[in-house]
Parts: C-alpha cells; structure tokens; sequence
C-alpha cells in the first residue's frame, strides 16, 4: 500500500496521486497520510509514515505551496 493525496479546486476533486517518492522509501508495503493541515487555500502540509525493508516505521511530511 502507498500513500496518496488528491487535491480539491472549486469543488472538483482531482484524481489521487502518490506522494513523491513514497515507493523508494516504503520498501516494506505500509504507508499512510495521518495528518493534514492547510494554513490557507493552496498551503498545506500533512504528515504520515511507511515501513522501511527492515519492518521500521518511518515518519515523512510532504507540503504544496
């Protein structure tokens, strides 16, 4: 499983696009978006984790500006 955001503008949302460079990192098949945050309109952040090969999990945040 990979992590994926999708983004919304005027009402339409877009279709769902893997967080770059998620499958590098999450070699061990397991990660999520835990957190989302938008201090304003196209300024955003969110946060989550994935599984390393050795079975660790790992934290990564990702933003749009």
């Amino acid at each position: 499983m990979q992590a994926f955001d999708v983004a919304e503008t005027n009402g339409t949302w877009g279709n769902a696009k893997e967080v770059p460079g998620i499958a590098a990192l999450n070699t061990g098949g397991n990660a999520e978006i835990i957190s989302v945050s938008c201090a304003a309109a196209g300024k955003c952040s969110a946060g989550g984790r994935y599984e390393d090969g050795a079975s660790h999990r790992q934290a990564f945040v990702v933003s749009e500006t």
